[in-house]
């Protein structure tokens, strides 16, 4: 009996469902993840993985997602146009809908980088999910860690500032927050030896030096 041959365009669909779920999963994970340093000093997991197992799944899958993706375009391209081009009649009579749908789109990616509610209302909760673990740290630690990382939540929740999310702003947008000359905010940085550009999100200093972002804002605000 001859056997069936290999089936590149199954494997091709499957690969990319089985892809997209690890994808919206890991991004689960990343999102309430806690920040910096702060996972591997309270061993944090989440479905009994870590924080840079999470990472690194997220990276691989979607890296490697996207050449399955394209090749399954260039095997279904034809049908693809067709499945367009007859849902486009059809969708020529629903003008009121897919202007609106239009302007929702814009509107939501417009919203997310200007960086306004209700849109950064969601990154805003996922900083503070992930500065939510460090409260957990510095119990048993010693005297030296001792309430710091809940100092550190409490800076980010009570700062007049913290609805914008420090860890999201740029050195640049951090100093003019503060009314800090940007040369001083990066010459202050450079004295906590954190050697910076104004191009940097406070989140990933936060990353590099262990500590939250309220606290490299008061850095630079000179405190």
């Amino acid at each position: 009996m001859r056997s069936k041959v290999f089936n590149f365009r199954a494997l091709t669909s499957l690969f990319l469902v089985l892809s997209g779920l690890i994808l919206l999963v890991s991004g689960i994970a990343l999102y309430i993840a806690p920040i910096g340093r702060v996972a591997h000093t309270i061993n944090w997991t989440f479905l009994r993985l870590g924080k840079d197992e999470w990472e690194a799944l997220h990276t691989v899958f979607g890296f490697i997602a996207l050449p399955f993706a394209v090749y399954h375009l260039v095997l279904n391209w034809r049908p693809l146009c067709h499945y367009i081009a007859s849902k486009t009649r059809r969708v020529w009579g629903l003008k009121r809908e897919v202007v609106v749908t239009l302007l929702l789109t814009a509107l939501i990616f417009a919203g997310t980088l200007a960086n306004v509610p209700p849109f950064s209302s969601i990154v805003d909760l996922g900083e503070r999910l992930g500065n939510s673990w460090t409260t957990e740290v510095g119990e048993g630690q010693g005297s030296s860690q001792e309430g710091y990382y809940e100092r550190e939540a409490e800076r980010s929740e009570e700062h007049e500032l913290a609805p914008l999310g420090w860890g999201r702003m740029t050195v640049q947008e951090a100093c003019e927050a503060l009314g800090v000359p940007l040369t001083t905010g990066l010459e202050r940085l450079q004295a906590h030896g954190v050697t910076a550009s104004p191009e940097d999100r406070l989140s990933e200093i936060a990353g590099q030096v262990g500590y939250g972002p309220p606290t490299i804002a008061e850095w630079i605000a000179g405190e």
